[in-house]
């Protein structure tokens, strides 16, 4: 649980803010975009709802949005998206009665094993204005979104989109430059496999992001978002927390 906390205080910390607000999940999510005078809607979370981080198309018409495999749109004003349900509402939060963070949604305490009970936050670190996990949550979920949105039956692959609309792949690619140049000569094929390996282990299948075989996407991305707060043992985003962290070039 702690490195991946660490990881979501490292992306919290890296993230620009205006004063008495939370960090801006929209420039985070862009590495490589420039520098905005504010973090108003007039600069970021453009066509995006800001609660359910679909592209927003209140009274549009018919757009490719819409076809299979488009990361899929919003009819609602803010107001009336901010009542629903989170794409991302964890299911064990509401199974064992405990408390919740009422915005990442996740449960203050979670058991592992059969004795071990962890925090999944830091002290007071949860709510609308300070929960580590819900910037990650907004930040994947709209990299996840740019990058489905440059895919085509003809461009299936996801991290390749991730890399090229956001600066950064957390799927293994490299992105944004988490760790760093190597020591010369000590990577070998073996040790290679073994990072794709326990890559594969802590990020997202990629058959949940991948276009898939067929003209239709295997996946829409409201799969995604309930896929980080499951797992068997910790919710999913807490080991996937330190790969996305690495691949922004981020110490934690």
């Amino acid at each position: 649980m702690l490195p991946g906390r660490r990881a979501a205080e490292a992306i919290w910390q890296s993230a620009p803010a205006d004063p008495g607000v939370p960090p801006c999940a929209w420039c985070r999510a862009l590495l490589n975009r420039p520098k905005v005078p504010d973090h108003t809607l007039v600069h970021c979370f453009t066509g995006t709802c800001c609660s359910c981080l679909r592209p927003s198309q209140v009274r549009r018409p018919f757009t490719q949005s819409q076809l299979p495999g488009g990361p899929g749109v919003c009819r609602s004003s803010w107001g009336q998206c901010k009542l629903k349900r989170r794409r991302w509402a964890c299911a064990t939060a509401a199974a064992t009665e405990r408390p919740a963070c009422v915005v990442c949604t996740l449960p203050l305490p979670i058991s592992v094993g059969e004795c071990a009970v962890v925090a999944t936050h830091a002290y007071r670190q949860y709510g609308t204005y300070r929960c580590r996990w819900h910037l990650f949550l907004r930040v994947v979920i709209l990299q996840a979104m740019m990058a489905r949105r440059a895919m085509s039956p003809h461009a299936r692959d996801f991290g390749a989109a991730l890399e090229s609309t956001c600066g950064v792949n957390w799927l293994g690619g490299g992105g944004g430059g988490g760790g760093g140049g190597g020591g010369g000569g000590g990577t070998t094929a073996a040790s290679a496999a073994a990072d794709e390996a326990a890559t594969s282990l802590r990020a997202p299948p990629a058959a949940l992001l991948d276009w898939g075989p067929n003209v239709p996407v295997a996946h829409s991305l409201g799969d995604f978002a309930p896929w980080l707060t499951q797992g068997d043992t910790v919710p999913n985003l807490v080991p996937f927390a330190p790969l996305v962290a690495s691949a922004s070039g981020l110490s934690f």
